[in-house]
């Protein structure tokens, strides 16, 4: 957990100075799309400008629309899945851990995840169908971390959502003895 706060550290210190997150996620799209034109304009003219913007466009439609729609059998597969093998134990004050276990599986050993996403994006419920596979492998219990995402949370309230996790997985899988043998 140290070497975790002090990464977080680390990551504060380049973004103080008034260079600090963005108020959105749009806003930082935004900011990106007009400074890639922008550059591209002073290296290779109104029309070269043009057709990044054009390309630029087209990524971002694809990203927010395209991308998206191919998603949506596997969204319903996770969501389905979630519902009938999910307990969410909330932690603090925007945190907590979705718990997945096969019939309902008390105590014991717990795999914890903490999900990426570039600290702004990912849900836990995007990686139901990993705990589910988990589970198959021999697992008693995942359990997918819950933290608060930017622009809600900012780093340090991030690193007290995982650290809140990672103190419950402790004391919860010590609670209960551990199996001797796992197959």
């Amino acid at each position: 957990r140290m070497r975790f706060v002090a990464l977080v550290s680390a990551v504060s210190a380049m973004s103080a100075g008034g260079r600090g997150w963005p108020s959105s996620l749009a806003s930082h799209v935004s900011r990106g799309v007009l400074r890639t034109v922008r550059e591209s304009v002073q290296t290779d003219g109104v029309r070269g400008g043009a057709a990044t913007a054009v390309k630029l466009a087209g990524m971002i439609g694809n990203e927010l629309v395209v991308f998206p729609l191919g998603k949506v059998g596997f969204a319903a597969r996770a969501m389905l899945y979630r519902r009938r093998h999910c307990t969410i134990v909330p932690l603090g004050e925007g945190g907590g851990v979705e718990v997945y276990s096969e019939g309902g599986t008390p105590g014991g050993p717990i795999v914890l995840f903490v999900h990426g996403g570039s600290w702004g994006q990912g849900a836990p419920w995007q990686y139901a169908l990993l705990a589910r596979r988990l589970l198959e492998a021999g697992a008693l219990r995942v359990g997918i971390v819950r933290y608060r995402l930017f622009p809600e949370g900012d780093v340090h309230s991030m690193v007290s959502d995982v650290g809140a996790a990672l103190d419950w997985a402790r004391t919860e899988s010590s609670a209960e003895p551990m199996p001797s043998e796992v197959t």
